[in-house]
């Protein structure tokens, strides 16, 4: 079934898994354009290192919380999930912070430098 997401009693069940998008460029604007078709998913906040890019992502996503700093949306406790979509040189660092403030992470490739 192409384009279509498949829905089960299971799923219903689930509370949804609370995402937060870290970088507001066009690769997390497709990752989150992608989650809207998961079932359970729910992307409750984003954080740029300019917060009008935080802002501006946030409405035209639905996205309730936005943050001028990494570490804002890191530290958020209703955030379950991270997708870190910033530039390579950076995302060991912050995938480690975000693994150390208890999220589970989803890193764009390449992982290091």
């Amino acid at each position: 079934m192409e384009g279509k997401s498949i829905v089960t009693a299971e799923t219903l069940d689930c509370p949804p898994l609370a995402w937060g998008i870290l970088g507001c460029g066009r690769v997390s604007h497709d990752f989150t354009q992608a989650l809207k078709l998961v079932p359970n998913s729910k992307v409750i906040g984003c954080a740029a290192r300019n917060i009008s890019c935080a802002k501006e992502f946030a409405e035209k996503h639905g996205i309730t919380n936005f943050y001028g700093s990494y570490d804002e949306l890191i530290n958020n406790p209703e955030i379950e999930v991270i997708y870190v979509g910033i530039i390579h040189n950076s995302r060991r660092s912050i995938g480690e912070k975000c693994l150390l403030g208890n999220k589970h992470v989803i890193l764009e490739k390449p992982f290091s430098w």
